[in-house]
C-alpha cells in the first residue's frame, strides 16, 4: 500500500494510490451520513469501489516491496526499522484520533437518531460491548503492535475494526513486511519457490476453512496471500530473463478467478494498469499519464497514506457535530459533512505528511546511510540477486 514514495521507473503508482485512498473516503462518508439507507445504490457502488481499492493497495504493496528488496541489499534489522518508521508515526497519531472518533460514533449512532435510516449499529454495539466488557487494554495492545488484524474474532472480538477501521489493512501490510525479505528471497531461488507456493496454498486453504480462526476481512496474511503474490510476481516478471514469471502471473490470476471471478477483479485491473504504465505511447498512454501522473494525481498520491488513515475519525467527528449538536437529517448531514470532510482530510493529510510522515521517512533514510565502520556483529543480509530461471 505505502512504501517507497518515489519509483521513477514505474510512474503512476503514486497517483493510483491517491485515487484509491479517496475512493475509500467516499464510501465511509456515505456510510456514516446515513446515505447508505437513503440511497442504497450509491453506497453499493462506493463500497464496491472501496473494497477493490483496498485489495489493489495490497497488490501494490507486494509490487513495491519486491522492487525495494531486489533493488538494494539491506540487513533485516535495518529494513524493518525503516518500514516501522514509514508506518508508525502517522498511524499512532491517527489511532489516537480514532479512539476519540470511536467513542463519538457510539454517542452519535447507538441511539439510532434517524430511526431505520441510521447507519448499521450492530458492529458499533459489539465494539462498545467489547470495550465496556474489560477488553480495552487488550485491544490497545493489539493495535500498538499493529498485529490486530492477525487476531481472529474468536480470540479478540472485532479486533480488525476496533478504533480505526482502515487500519485492518495496515496490520495486514505490517505482517507482510515482517516476512517479505524471506518470501522474496525464496521466490527468486529455484530451490525454494515451489515450496513457497505450496506453503502459501496450504495456509490459504487453512484460512478459508476457518482452521486459523474467524475473520470478517482478509486481515490475516494467509487470507490475502494471492494479492501480495500478484504484486510480487508482476515485479519479478519485469526483471531480465524472467519471462517465465509472466506465465506464472497468468496462472495465478486464472487460479483466483476459478475461485471466484469477483475475487480476481483487482488482479485484472492491476494487469491493465501495468500494461499502460509500461506502454511507450499512444492515446491510452496519454490518458494514463493524465490520470495517474498529473500534478494533482501526484499530490493525492504523496498524501494518500495519511488520507487513508485519518479520514474515518474526521468523518466520525463531523457526523457527531451534525447529528448531536445540529440535529440534521441524513441528507443534510451528507450535504454538510461531505465538503467539510474533503477540506479537513486534505488539510490533515498535508500536516501529517509534512510534520509526521516526512520526518519519519527522513530518519529511516539516515539510518540506511553507510557507517564509517562495519558492525561488530553483522546481521543477516538478504541477497535477492541470485540468478534463477
Amino acid at each position: 500500500m505505502y512504501q517507497e514514495r518515489k519509483m521513477k521507473k514505474f510512474g503512476g503508482i503514486d497517483g493510483l494510490r491517491g485515487w484509491l485512498a479517496w475512493a475509500v473516503v467516499a464510501s465511509h462518508v456515505i456510510l456514516f451520513t446515513g446515505t447508505a439507507a437513503v440511497v442504497p445504490r450509491a453506497y453499493r457502488i462506493t463500497q464496491f469501489l472501496a473494497d477493490n481499492a483496498v485489495l489493489l493497495f495490497v497488490i501494490i504493496s507486494g509490487f513495491v516491496i519486491t522492487h525495494l528488496l531486489i533493488s538494494r541489499r539491506e540487513r533485516y534489522a535495518l529494513y524493518i526499522k525503516r518500514r516501522a518508521l514509514r508506518l508508525y508515526p502517522v498511524y499512532i497519531v491517527a489511532l489516537a484520533v480514532g479512539i476519540i472518533g470511536t467513542y463519538l460514533a457510539f454517542n452519535t449512532f447507538l441511539a439510532q437518531p434517524w430511526g431505520p435510516l441510521s447507519p448499521p449499529i450492530a458492529r458499533m454495539a459489539s465494539q462498545r460491548a467489547e470495550l465496556v466488557g474489560g477488553h480495552l487494554i487488550a485491544h490497545l495492545i493489539a493495535h500498538l503492535t499493529l498485529l490486530h488484524g492477525a487476531i481472529p474474532n474468536n480470540v479478540l472480538f472485532e479486533s480488525q475494526y476496533m478504533f480505526l477501521a482502515p487500519a485492518w489493512s495496515l496490520s495486514l501490510e505490517w505482517q507482510f513486511y515482517l516476512v517479505a525479505p524471506f518470501v522474496i528471497a525464496a521466490a527468486l531461488d529455484r530451490r525454494w519457490r515451489w515450496a513457497l507456493g505450496a506453503m502459501a496454498l496450504a495456509f490459504f486453504e487453512l484460512y478459508i476453512h476457518g482452521r486459523l480462526g474467524s475473520f470478517v476481512l482478509p486481515s490475516f496474511l494467509p487470507g490475502a496471500v494471492w494479492y501480495f503474490a500478484t504484486g510480487i510476481v508482476s515485479r519479478i516478471a519485469m526483471q531480465p530473463r524472467r519471462r517465465g514469471w509472466v506465465a506464472a502471473g497468468c496462472m495465478l490470476v486464472v487460479f483466483v478467478a476459478w475461485r471466484g471471478v469477483g475475487a480476481a477483479l483487482p488482479m485484472f485491473i492491476w494487469a491493465i494498469f501495468v500494461a499502460l504504465m509500461l506502454a511507450s505511447g499512444g492515446p491510452a498512454r496519454r490518458i494514463f499519464a493524465a490520470l495517474f501522473e498529473s500534478r494533482i494525481a501526484r499530490w493525492f498520491g504523496d498524501h494518500s497514506y495519511p488520507t487513508y488513515l485519518i479520514h474515518v475519525p474526521l468523518v466520525q467527528i463531523g457526523t457527531w457535530v451534525a447529528v448531536t449538536q445540529m440535529h440534521l437529517s441524513p441528507l443534510r448531514t451528507l450535504a454538510g459533512v461531505a465538503p467539510v470532510t474533503v477540506v479537513l482530510v486534505a488539510g490533515a493529510a498535508m500536516l501529517l505528511r509534512r510534520y509526521i510522515e516526512e520526518p519519519g521517512m527522513a530518519l529511516g533514510k539516515r539510518l540506511s546511510q553507510p557507517s564509517s565502520a562495519p558492525p561488530e556483529h553483522p546481521d543477516v543480509t538478504f541477497k535477492t540477486q541470485r540468478p534463477a530461471s
